[in-house]
């Protein structure tokens, strides 16, 4: 579960770097004051730079239970093959929703994206629930 759950923290990682270039080349571009980032109040940057900012804020609400999951999976030993399918289809629709916000942003594949990465986070714990009440 290590490998899917680092997946993770690397799409993090590799957002939030592109989040700080963004920001700064709006301020050196002269496009946003640097105070803006303090209370963003003013004029706010372009929309790359929004929707960087918002692939990033999203990184910090399901991946949190993701996280969790794969943790209580490696910390009990109860990993199965359900739980890595689950796991890494959930890594491959999230890293295609940042994709996809970051870049052409069509709501319509935004969703599709979201949503099956969901049902796999829902089918990750079902299959976590399943493996502690039923000792498969």
């Amino acid at each position: 579960m290590l490998i899917p759950l680092s997946l993770m923290v690397v799409l993090t990682f590799i957002i939030g770097f592109r989040l700080f270039y963004l920001r700064v080349q709006s301020v050196k571009q002269g496009q946003v004051k640097a105070g803006y980032y303090r209370l963003k109040e003013g004029q706010g940057p372009d929309r790359q730079t929004v929707q960087a900012e918002n692939a990033y804020n999203n990184q910090f609400q399901m991946p949190l239970i993701f996280y969790t999951a794969c943790l209580y999976i490696e910390a009990t030993g109860i990993g199965h093959q359900t739980f890595y399918c689950f796991a890494y289809l959930f890594v491959i629709f999230r890293y295609l929703h940042a994709v996809i916000l970051m870049g052409y942003n069509q709501l319509l594949h935004r969703m599709l994206a979201f949503w099956l990465s969901t049902f796999c986070l829902i089918g990750l714990w079902l299959a976590i629930l399943v493996a502690v009440y039923t000792n498969y």
